[in-house]
């Protein structure tokens, strides 16, 4: 194997810094943006959808076009209703039931690393020899 010379090194250490910072940009937004949708909501949207596809298949039977197209928007409702995260749910994923138990909590009370930290920290350990 070749050496690499000093500006090639550089360039190496730059592009790495460049990667480290942009990917804990994209880890930290991508984390937080992920809500799923309640279970009512799940529900409520597929019966909204199938009644939908009932009224389109009713509206192309007999030839109403109106109907075709109010069947269809029922459909498209349900699916982006049944999809979409809203703010009315009973609980949230991280709230704990009332009977945790106290490690559970102590453990959700300490502040998480991103994942990009934690790499950057092994990263740094196997540079300095301790890994």
């Amino acid at each position: 194997m070749m050496a690499l010379s000093e500006r090639e090194q550089r360039l190496l250490e730059e592009m790495e810094r460049n990667l480290y910072n942009s990917e804990s940009d994209v880890v930290s937004t991508a984390g937080a943006s992920r809500v799923r949708p309640s279970y009512r909501s799940l529900v409520l949207g597929i019966l909204l959808t199938v009644v939908g596809i009932i009224i389109l298949l009713v509206g192309v039977m007999t030839s109403l076009t109106w109907l075709g197209v109010i069947g269809f928007a029922a459909m498209l409702g349900g699916v982006i209703y049944a999809i979409s995260p809203h703010k009315g749910s009973p609980r949230s994923l991280r709230e704990e039931a009332p009977g945790a138990s106290s490690h559970a909590s102590a453990r959700a009370a300490t502040p998480k690393q991103s994942f990009a930290d934690r790499m950057s920290d092994r990263w740094e350990k196997r540079q300095d020899g301790g890994l």
